[in-house]
């Protein structure tokens, strides 16, 4: 989806146009919660950092924005792209600029409140907070993802990054009233960049979540993927889970990497299915043999995704077993990070502790000897018995967090065969924090502390050099 500039309005604001036909498709949210929902801002593009302020009223009504960079004298209004219940105003901010706004309808449902963005200055560090699956159903994870939003709010991050499954079904009209009861708090001063979980696409083919939250993505392309880039820092947002990209998107994210390879920038990548996993859904072996080889020759400075619900860092050396004879890989080391626990039901809940015994297989190469072999690996249930004492039971949802550290204990013969460093079953965020030679990414609890594993002597933090 392609969203157009279509006037100068003052500086530092330019107004753009929302497409209506998307607006148009999302018929769970045209039907009306009967509440007033909102606003939640997405980041359309970071430079230009352009933005999409959108709100649900409880009726069909028309509505508009009114907006200032004066917070006394709110003295711009404009209408809102709207479906009658869905409102969305798109908007370009200049660096460093902050916008006042308030949504208003015949009932100004938002009379007293006034909300605010801002966008980041041209300069170093960029500071982002990466969120996996919220996926609030019920008061139990609407509690958990009212901490997580509450703690990335406090975080005051340039922007976020949500590694899909936002929604528990995105064509279902309980799940927006769920999600946006919780979602304002964060979303309506910190801007989202999504990535499409299979939740929150697969039951209408994602029109509702593009038109919940509107983003550009790639033209001519089988799936929604796109490229943020801030100053020399490439981010890669891919519509990635349930096996291998299509050749055509292949092609276009080998040809996106490489030219920000050659350029020296920055190259972090966003998607959501599991490529590496100890958990229940486990690892997306199709996934794996297409992006690992990808992002060893492009020599990707990070992978985030989500899919199941907890954490895992993976340090991923390819080579000298490998899944083509004609690879050549690099040798260098690159971090995977499983964060998928944003809020949604953890790992345990689904039966990560009473998995039976099963078995997977691989096909691989080994550079160094000629041979072909096919390994065969175990996957056994975690162990409820190793808990790390040190995480808060609120965390875990059960009081259990649950670990996994293969130098004490490995649940999974290829989780350790892929580099796995660590792993726990517990609410998490991470903090990305980029600099012009340097960046930090630190694994987060709730509270904004550092996870250290059991002994507190396994911080998850790392430095990452361009």
């Amino acid at each position: 989806m392609r969203l157009p500039y279509f006037a100068f309005l003052l500086i530092p604001f330019t107004l753009f146009a929302c497409e209506p036909a998307t607006l148009a498709s999302m018929e769970p949210l045209r039907q009306g919660t009967g509440l007033d929902l909102g606003p939640w801002v997405t980041l359309v593009s970071a430079d230009p950092f352009r933005i999409c302020i959108s709100w649900l009223s409880a009726n069909r009504e028309a509505a508009a924005l009114v907006f200032s960079i004066d917070s006394t004298n709110l003295s711009r209004t404009t209408d809102a792209e709207s479906d009658g219940v869905l409102h969305s105003v798109c908007l370009a901010l200049a660096p460093g600029s902050t916008l006042f706004y308030r949504p208003e309808s015949d009932r100004h449902p938002y009379a007293e409140e006034l909300f605010s963005v801002r966008a980041p200055e041209l300069a170093w560090p960029l500071n982002l907070v990466v969120l996996g699956d919220i996926q609030p159903v019920d008061d139990s994870t609407m509690a958990s993802a009212s901490m997580m939003l509450e703690r990335v709010h406090e975080e005051n991050p340039h922007w976020m990054i949500q590694c899909g499954d936002s929604l528990q079904n995105g064509s279902e009209l309980a799940s927006w009233e769920s999600l946006l009861t919780v979602l304002p708090r964060l979303a309506a001063g910190t801007p989202l960049a999504l990535v499409p979980g299979n939740h929150d696409v697969r039951y209408d083919d994602g029109a509702s979540w593009s038109a919940g939250f509107p983003q550009e993505f790639e033209p001519g392309l089988d799936r929604r993927h796109r490229v943020l880039r801030a100053m020399d820092a490439s981010l890669f947002l891919i519509d990635a889970f349930y096996g291998p990209m299509t050749g055509r998107d292949f092609a276009w994210l080998e040809k996106e990497l490489i030219e920000a390879q050659k350029a020296g920038l920055w190259r972090f990548v966003f998607f959501h299915g599991s490529i590496l996993s100890s958990g229940m859904e486990n690892t997306d072996t199709e996934l794996l043999r297409q992006l690992v080889p990808l992002f060893d020759r492009t020599r990707v400075h990070a992978v985030f995704y989500g899919h199941d619900h907890m954490f895992e860092h993976y340090e991923v050396t390819y080579g000298p077993w490998v899944f083509d004879a004609d690879h050549e890989p690099s040798g260098r080391p690159i971090h995977y990070f499983l964060t998928g626990g944003g809020g949604a039901r953890l790992e345990h809940e689904y039966g990560l502790l009473e998995r039976p015994v099963a078995f997977s297989e691989q096909n691989l190469h080994n550079l160094d000897t000629g041979e072909d072999r096919v390994f065969t690996f175990e996957r056994r249930p975690w162990d409820g018995a190793r808990i790390n004492e040190l995480a808060d039971p609120a965390w875990s949802r059960d009081g259990g967090a649950y670990y996994h550290d293969c130098t004490q204990a490995c649940y999974q013969d290829d989780a350790a065969f892929w580099g796995h460093r660590y792993g726990e079953n517990v609410l998490h965020y991470l903090t990305l924090e980029i600099g012009q030679a340097e960046a930090v990414i630190t694994a987060r609890y709730p509270d904004g502390s550092v996870m250290e594993g059991p002994d507190g002597m396994n911080p998850q933090t790392w430095r990452i050099f361009r």
